[in-house]
This record gives C-alpha cells, structure tokens and sequence, in this order.
C-alpha cells in the first residue's frame, strides 16, 4: 500500500508544475540590442598652426602644416591670428600722378618629404590664416587691420634724418577676399570679406576685414586676398603679385630714391561678430 501511494503522489506532482510553467515560444529574429557611446571634450592648447592655406583640411589629420616665410603670427588662444601678411609692393615709380602697385605673393615653405625639413618654397597670392577654437556655440568674430603712415628709412635701416616727410596720403586698397576652409567647415559658416581702404596714417582705427556672425567661424579659415578671385589659388614655383591688396601713392607724396619706405600693420581678433 505504501508503494502505491508514493506512486500517486508523483504522479500529481508532474501535473501541477506542467501546468503552472507555460512553454516559451521562440521568435525566428531576436528584438535589436542598445548601448551607448560617449564622449567629452577638453579645450586645446591654443598654439597657433600655420597650415597650407589652400588646403580645406578635410582629411583626417587637418590641413598641412606649413612654415609661412615671415612668420608673423598673433598671441596664443582659442581664437587667434595664426598668420598675418607682410606687404611687399617692390618698387614704383616716381610720377606726376598717383601710382599703385600691386602687393608680392607670400611665401610658404612645405615639407620636404626626403629631408623632413620644411625647405620647399611655394608662393601663394596675400593671405590671413584665422583660427576659432572656442568651446560651444560658435560666436562669431571679427579681424581689422590698421597701418602707420609709411615712414623714410635708409638703405642700412636706420631712421631718416628727422623731418624727412613720409609717404602722406598713402592708402591700402583691399579687395574682397577669397575665403578658404581649412578645416573641412562648409562654406554656409564661413566668414564674409569686404573691400576696404585703409589710411596709412598714425593713430588710425582698426578696419574691419574679415567678419563672422555669431553661429558662423568656426575652425580653421585662410582669406585670400585675390581680386574678383572665385576658386582656391593654388602654390608656384615662383613668386607674382596680385591685385588683391594695392599701395596708392598721390603724386602730392614727397617720394626720395635713397630711401626705403616702411609702415607697421596691425592684425587685430575680436570676440565681436560682425564688428
């Protein structure tokens, strides 16, 4: 008798837990799986990085960098002057009339692929390199340029005798510039060049040459000053002169054969839009 009942109780076992355990019934293709990526950003040092300014910098390491020959670049910081042009119009002639000369290419130097060292020198028309590293939004930006009076100095450097007149009435003729990416930014964010005269005068005001809205600027730009110039300007060999950037000189100017004559430029950034 007690075998047979063990045998029942089995048997009502095997009955309740079939019924209290639904079977599961697979799908052919499993619902998708989610995870996340992250990441944060940290500002960075602010160095300024001349590179290839007809480069658009869309590749994975940027733009090329490159040895500008002057260097002339501002101060360090997130947004920033990485070169500014020196303005070289050759010689001009003593006339009866007003005489505007044309500005020189710059020159660029590469590196050279054998060597490592940066010894292959290319020429590009008159550029500025700007560079807007700031964090957020981008917030727009404005450069001006001003120039001294150009003032006589002699064939060693030195300073004319005093009261040698410079070039009075002289002016800077800028024409709009073409502006280049060299960050890969789409051209709706660029900045937008004007044309402008700038009064080669002591004390002057800053004229605005390049301007970016706010939401507008961001990254690395090189603006070409390169008259009615509608496409990138590409590197030569040798060195020509543009009318992108013209000196005008009045025929009033009192102008000496045994001097040179210099002014100083100045490039100024500001966090300003449209300026």
């Amino acid at each position: 008798m007690k075998l047979t009942k063990l045998a029942v109780v089995g048997l009502m076992a095997t009955t309740v837990l079939g019924s209290t355990v639904p079977a599961l019934a697979a799908s052919e293709v499993g619902a998708p799986a989610t995870s996340k990526g992250a990441v944060n950003f940290q500002e960075g040092g602010g160095e300024t990085t001349p590179t290839d300014p007809g480069d658009n910098g869309s590749g994975e390491d940027g733009g090329t960098v490159v040895k500008p020959d002057p260097a002339n670049p501002g101060g360090a910081g997130f947004l920033r002057i990485d070169q500014a042009p020196n303005l070289d119009f050759g010689t001009m002639s003593i006339a009866g009339k007003t005489v505007i000369n044309p500005v020189k290419d710059v020159k660029v130097n590469f590196k050279n692929d054998s060597t490592g060292d940066f010894t292959d020198v290319k020429y590009y028309p008159t550029y500025v390199q700007i560079t807007d590293e700031r964090s957020g939004d981008y917030k727009g930006w404005t450069l001006t340029a001003k120039s001294t009076e150009f003032k006589a100095f002699t064939q060693t450097g030195e300073a004319a005798p005093e009261g040698t007149e410079g070039l009075v009435g002289a002016q800077l003729l800028f024409s709009t510039a073409f502006v280049q990416t060299n960050s890969g930014v789409e051209d709706a964010l660029k900045p937008v060049s004007k044309a402008v005269t700038v009064e080669a005068i002591d004390g002057d005001a800053g004229h605005p040459i390049l301007a970016a809205s706010a939401g507008k600027g961001g990254g690395q730009w090189s603006a070409f000053f390169t008259k009615d110039g509608t496409e990138v300007p590409k590197p030569t060999d040798t060195q020509g002169t543009n009318e992108g950037i013209q000196l005008s000189v009045p025929a009033s100017a009192k102008k000496n054969k045994d001097y040179n004559y210099v002014a100083d430029l100045t490039w100024t950034i500001a966090a300003t839009p449209d300026a």
